[in-house]
């Protein structure tokens, strides 16, 4: 998370150039993937350390199997930080055009396109797009936020 894009971008087009990979569509998954992992582990280890065990005990004490504790024990309570991270990790990859531009080769993605675009001329779909990327963000920080306050109303987050 600390080291900028641009330094991971030559050291993947570096190894990637190497190994006769530049290009292909795995690797520029991977390399978006490589982006967003950070933000996942961090968000869903803040959610399994904040987990309290005891809930699982109960379930277990009450008869449940460790499949119906897993579905509305454990599930239950992490979906709200799966739904988070999984935001995060889209959000992160989604604004990622300079490894896009080191690595993808014949692949463009649509913040490339847009940044290519712009490049060469002003386009009015651009505006229109970068409207609706900024409608999407706000649908998916209001998404976030009602999973935040529903995990509150229902007990399952503590709150300092």
């Amino acid at each position: 998370m600390i080291i900028p894009s641009v330094i991971i971008a030559v050291a993947l087009n570096f190894a990637l150039a190497r190994i006769g990979m530049l290009g292909s569509f795995t690797v520029l998954l991977r390399g978006h993937m490589l982006l967003g992992v950070p933000n996942v582990v961090l968000i869903m280890s803040v959610a399994i350390r904040s987990f309290d065990i005891r809930i699982e005990q109960v379930a277990f004490t009450l008869g449940a199997s460790w499949f119906t504790m897993f579905r509305r024990v454990l599930i239950s309570n992490l979906l709200p930080s799966t739904v988070a991270a999984w935001i995060f990790a889209f959000v992160t990859s989604f604004d990622e055009v300079v490894i896009t531009t080191f690595i993808a080769g014949t692949h463009e993605t649509v913040p490339q396109r847009m940044f290519n675009d712009l490049v060469l001329q002003v386009n009015p779909s651009i505006t229109a797009i970068a409207m609706l990327l900024i409608g999407v963000s706000l649908a998916l920080m209001a998404i976030t936020g009602a999973q935040v306050r529903r995990s509150k109303t229902a007990g399952l987050l503590r709150t300092p």
